[in-house]
């Protein structure tokens, strides 16, 4: 028995069944999942994926952007809408602004210590001294992915809850 699993943008499919099966009926599945998310507005898509856990961008190395329209805000105001209480809570609100409102999918280490000096209210120098325990927590919580060494995403499941809270 195989298993795939087919996520492109808001689209998710997957299909389970003998090998034999998946291997003349996956190009089928796949063509039309590519001609159903070519008639998606682009604001809805998102990044594709062939297994769970991975991504694949597109050719520019940015699939999608994530940024809600007409959203504004600061990683200070981010949050205090997430109630932050400690330093993961701080670079969750620093990644929350990255993706919502600068629409960047993959943001460096240095770009999450950057962004929450600039909570001022919040930030304190152990943070930074902080930043490795905070990103091991946040990953380890399925909160953030490090989509390669040093480079960290939302992860899939906390977008949502935190796109609720910030809007709120």
């Amino acid at each position: 028995m195989a298993s795939i699993k087919i996520k492109l943008g808001i689209l998710e499919l997957g299909c389970e069944g003998p090998e034999e099966f998946l291997k003349t009926e996956v190009p089928v599945l796949l063509k039309l999942v590519l001609e159903t998310h070519s008639k998606i507005p682009v604001q809805a898509a998102t990044t594709a994926s062939v297994t769970p856990g991975t991504h694949a961008p597109n050719g520019n190395g940015k699939a999608h952007t994530g940024a809600l329209p007409g959203f504004q805000s600061t990683t200070e105001n981010i949050a205090v809408k997430l109630g932050a209480k400690s330093g993961a809570d701080l670079v969750l609100a620093a990644a929350a602004r990255m993706v919502f409102v600068l629409g960047k999918n993959t943001f460096t280490r240095d770009e999450l210590n950057d962004e929450i000096k600039t909570a001022t209210g919040f930030y304190n120098t152990n943070h930074t001294k902080n930043l490795t325990g905070s990103l091991r927590s946040l990953v380890k919580d399925d909160k953030l992915n490090e989509v390669a060494t040093g480079n960290y995403a939302l992860s899939t499941n906390s977008k949502p809850e935190i796109e609720v809270k910030i809007r709120g």
